[in-house]
């Protein structure tokens, strides 16, 4: 899973998603899509439910797209991040953003 920040990864991580990582607000591009490569060939994004972390999610997947990688992309409500959102909703509904986060593709549409 690829998050925006440190708590999320904390958050992320506690919910029992050991599998997680952050940008910390750096230009995603080809190299850290390598680097993701080399230990998993699916990626589920959860950036901001802010009009920046869809963005931010936009712009990812055309880089992700660019490498041939399976990506889902979380939508979190705006006004939330991971960290928010499984302290407000706790681990079962993240969770279940999971199992129903779209590809790439039908986020995009």
């Amino acid at each position: 899973m690829l998050v925006e920040g440190y708590i999320d990864v904390i958050s992320v991580f506690c919910a029992g998603i050991p599998h997680v990582v952050a940008t910390l607000g750096t230009a995603f591009n080809d190299s850290h899509v390598r680097l993701l490569k080399r230990y998993a060939q699916e990626v589920v994004v959860s950036y901001d439910g802010d009009a920046a972390g869809i963005e931010a999610s936009l712009r990812a997947m055309e880089v992700f797209l660019a490498q041939d990688m399976i990506v889902k992309i979380i939508t979190i409500p705006q006004g939330h991040d991971p960290d928010s959102w499984i302290r407000l909703h706790g681990k079962e509904s993240f969770e279940n953003m999971i199992e129903k986060a779209p590809s790439m593709i039908d986020f995009k549409f």
